[in-house]
């Protein structure tokens, strides 16, 4: 997905919401309606701090040590932009 913000904000809603039927238009170009999954905590966990951890672990230029981060912290879309913080510089 790279570094684009507005893609992450219509992840985070597809993942967290239970929104029904919206568009994002300008993101994709084409007209197709989305829909909110509203996964739980505990998939959510998995998704942003489990996937992320081990994302950033493998990176050899830079580890880092996610572990003391809560669940709380990474499962929102305003929070989770702290892992462009935690990635190297």
């Amino acid at each position: 997905m790279g570094f684009d913000k507005p893609m992450y904000r219509i992840t985070f809603r597809i993942l967290e919401s239970l929104d029904e039927h919206f568009y994002e238009i300008e993101q994709f170009g084409y007209h197709w309606s989305l829909n909110g999954m509203g996964l739980n905590d505990a998939i959510l966990k998995q998704v942003y701090h489990e996937n992320a951890a081990k994302l950033l672990a493998a990176r050899t230029t830079c580890p880092m040590n996610l572990t003391g981060l809560k669940n709380e912290d990474m499962k929102s879309p305003a929070s989770f932009v702290a892992i462009d913080e935690l990635m190297c510089q």
